[in-house]
């Protein structure tokens, strides 16, 4: 790290040697041995989501960042992080935990690389209890309904996000997947085959009717999908999750409140919050699990096309309430399409 202040080789060494221990120094390097490795061993995706959270510790560490040292992670700093996140960025608590896991991993690789001694971190980052019901939540088979049958024919916005939520419902694709989705990824006009930009696992299902509607309303590809250097270009993540609030509020999930429940320190903070607000990309997702379970497919089942290894996963998801004589009828329902 040089400075046009340092004059002399003995004070670019000093600058040098102060940033060893430098947070977001030893941040920036782990971030930058993964962009160095796109394609190999990280997926574009994911990089992405790392520099991205770098980017706002660095924001959260203001213009003394630079020499905020390692070994100065205590609980109170901690606390002082969380309150950032909630706070002032404003992440969900499901982000938060993100957040934290990934400077553990960081502090992980700087240990194990023997960049720094200090483990005392291990004992103050810690995420038990910040993930809540708002942050896994899925819609139920009514809200999927409604979203099925709202009259959009006069915005085409909404009716393409609309379809492209829809295709995430039906068959648990993460967002990513559905960005270079293309034809080809379609066997037999039925078979859905394709290996997950975050995992590399092959995946492998059957589409169902009301999924193939949805690709043959745009000719074999997806809404929003454009023709760009050969590959499938779509609506940002950050604009599509906009969208699907606004979507959402359409079908009344504004006036609909669900519970979020926050931890600060030994302080849990409780609020009611609008249903659309917590929708997002990934609640798609979370809904096919949710319905399927519901309509009684078994967790290897679900698994087969989401590409979950660990059954754990799915635990937040299982909130069978149904009666058989219902589970049967959403069953039918679930059958043209969900791809289980």
């Amino acid at each position: 790290m040089e400075s046009k202040y340092a004059t002399s080789k003995i004070e670019i060494e000093k600058l040098k040697q102060q940033s060893v221990n430098s947070l977001l120094h030893l941040y920036d390097k782990f971030v930058t041995e993964r962009e160095n490795k796109i394609g190999t061993e990280f997926t574009k995706g994911t990089v992405k989501s790392l520099r991205s959270k770098y980017e706002s510790m660095k924001n959260f560490l203001g213009r003394n960042g630079k020499g905020f040292k390692i070994h100065e992670i205590n609980k109170e700093w901690f606390e002082e992080w969380k309150d950032y996140m909630f706070n002032t960025a404003n992440l969900t608590n499901n982000t938060v935990e993100k957040h934290i896991k990934v400077l553990k991993s960081v502090l992980n690789w700087c240990h194990e690389n023997e960049y720094i001694s200090f483990t005392g971190y291990k004992n103050v980052l810690k995420t038990k209890g910040l993930a809540t019901e708002a942050d896994t939540i899925a819609l139920t088979r009514n809200e999927v309904q409604a979203l099925e049958e709202l009259d959009l024919r006069d915005n085409k916005r909404l009716d393409e996000i609309r379809d492209l939520f829809l295709f995430e419902i039906y068959t648990s694709l993460r967002i990513s997947d559905l960005k270079d989705f293309r034809p080809e990824h379609v066997l037999n006009g039925n078979i859905l085959q394709k290996r997950s930009k975050k995992t590399s696992t092959m995946l492998q299902f059957y589409i169902k009717p009301k999924c193939k509607a949805i690709l043959d309303k745009y000719n074999g590809c997806l809404p929003t999908y454009k023709v760009k250097l050969g590959k499938g270009s779509l609506i940002s993540e950050q604009k599509a999750n906009e969208y699907i609030k606004e979507l959402c509020a359409l079908i009344g999930l504004d006036n609909v409140k669900i519970e979020r429940t926050r931890k600060k320190g030994t302080e849990i903070v409780k609020e009611l919050i609008p249903k659309n607000e917590a929708v997002s990309n990934h609640t798609g997702r979370r809904t096919f699990a949710t319905i399927s379970l519901d309509a009684g497919y078994t967790e290897r089942d679900v698994m087969r096309v989401t590409g979950h290894k660990d059954s754990k996963t799915l635990k937040k998801y299982d909130r069978p309430l149904l009666q058989q004589h219902d589970r049967d009828e959403l069953r039918n329902w679930w059958s043209e399409r969900g791809s289980v």
